[in-house]
């Protein structure tokens, strides 16, 4: 696993974790929910297998780092895909 596959592996996660909240109106909020449905989401087996591909890895600790910021950009692109009627405030 290259650091590209494992930060496009976390952006998909992200993605598909906030597009489960409902919470249109505060970022913060939002962003919240999403990262604790993405760390429920660890707990399934889906999810072993990318854990295992990382930690079978010769540079672990990077690929973990480089998929928590693919879940962080792929929440935040799915906040910014949302219509801008449906949501006040800006993630800037």
């Amino acid at each position: 696993m290259t650091r590209q596959d494992a930060y496009e592996l976390g952006f998909d996660r992200g993605q598909g974790c906030g597009s489960c909240v409902d919470i249109f109106d505060n970022y913060e909020a939002y962003a919240e929910q999403a990262h604790e449905a993405e760390d429920n989401a660890r707990q399934y087996s889906d999810f072993s297998f990318i854990a295992h591909d990382i930690n079978s890895a010769r540079y672990p600790d990077e690929l973990r780092d480089r998929y928590d910021e693919g879940v962080v950009d792929g929440i935040a692109e799915q906040w910014a895909r949302r219509p801008a009627d449906m949501r006040q405030d800006d993630i800037t």
